[in-house]
């Protein structure tokens, strides 16, 4: 079986058993579309199953995952490339989609792509059309939730690959608002409400540590609920 293969089954496994949750809440259906932030074991995504266990999250994050780049030379870590089969997927075995969260952008601001930073704005513009106005055969409307990525460290504590990645970011994030605005989506802005507190939530200036996934799974979760 391949790696692709497998990881699918893993994720209909992960998601079936979401379906087997009990709760006095409403079950909801999530699709999730993310890197390595998400894609973690103890990535948000984990954490906010455990805030919402009656949902049934259907988790496409893979690590390296960007907007619209080919990272490391593989079309599969280029969301706009794989998005179509995403949706379709998620809508052939879901009821419905109630609320679809889009968290990327960290990979998009690697050191390999500072000359291509124009086309970061665009890509997720194209991204957001995509998901917005797609034809759900079961005719879900889902809210979409457009997430800032989380701070990124300063460069005299990442690697070389990341080099320049907090300077790429900050002039990247006043799009999110205005794309999120345009699409009429939910604006989830945990960079924010993270930066202060970054260098105890980090351990590599990249990734968050469990407490800082709790932490961003808390912010969506209440955007979630502002339904």
């Amino acid at each position: 079986m391949s790696k692709q293969s497998y990881g699918f089954l893993l994720t209909i496994f992960v998601w079936m058993l979401g379906t087997l949750q009990c709760s006095d809440e409403p079950r909801r259906f999530g699709l999730i579309i993310g890197d390595s932030h998400a894609a973690l074991p103890t990535g948000w995504a984990t954490q906010l199953q455990k805030l919402r266990p009656q949902d049934s999250l259907f988790n496409f994050a893979i690590s390296g995952n960007t907007i619209g780049f080919d990272n490391l030379g593989k079309k599969e870590l280029n969301e706009l490339r794989n998005i179509y089969y995403r949706l379709a997927q998620a809508d052939n075995a879901m009821q419905h989609i109630d609320y679809i969260i889009i968290l990327l952008g960290t990979n998009d601001c690697k050191a390999v792509y500072d000359s291509l930073q124009s086309l970061v704005p665009a890509n997720l513009e194209r991204l957001l059309s995509i998901v917005t106005n797609y034809d759900f055969t079961s005719n879900s409307k889902p809210d979409v939730l457009v997430v800032t990525p989380p701070p990124i460290a300063a460069d005299s504590l990442m690697e070389e690959k990341y080099s320049g990645a907090r300077e790429r970011l900050h002039k990247l994030l006043p799009h999110y608002q205005r794309l999120a605005t345009r699409f009429s989506c939910r604006f989830v802005d945990i960079h924010e409400k993270l930066e202060n507190d970054f260098a105890t939530l980090t351990e590599d200036g990249i990734h968050l540590t469990e407490e800082g996934y709790r932490r961003v799974a808390e912010l969506i979760n209440a955007a979630i609920q502002q339904r």
